[in-house]
């Protein structure tokens, strides 16, 4: 994912509905937004994307959109936190995973 100036890659879909091929830088980028987002990359996929979002003004027009998504539904339902009573039940169980047989 290099080379790509800023619009040249995605100037064809300004203003158009995102229709693009999976394995196209732009299309990579785009379905990757969430994990990227959520930090769920592996630290050389993350530099990659986000060395196209720099290049690539579409591309980062719909990853800001998708973080003010992401900004707002934490804002309307901010997560839940467990009872006291169940974070000590939690607490106190004893799991032992057996490794050899996986």
């Amino acid at each position: 994912m290099s080379g790509v100036t800023r619009l040249g890659c995605c100037a064809q879909w300004l203003g158009d509905d995102i229709d693009l091929p999976d394995d196209s830088e732009c299309g990579v980028a785009m379905h990757a937004a969430h994990a990227f987002l959520h930090g769920e990359l592996p630290e050389d996929a993350g530099d990659e994307i986000r060395e196209h979002l720099m290049a690539c003004e579409a591309c980062m027009d719909y990853y800001q959109a998708e973080e003010m998504i992401t900004v707002l539904l934490r804002r309307c339902s901010p997560p839940a936190r467990a009872s006291r009573v169940l974070r000590v039940r939690v607490e106190s169980l004893h799991i032992e995973l057996d490794t050899e047989a996986a």
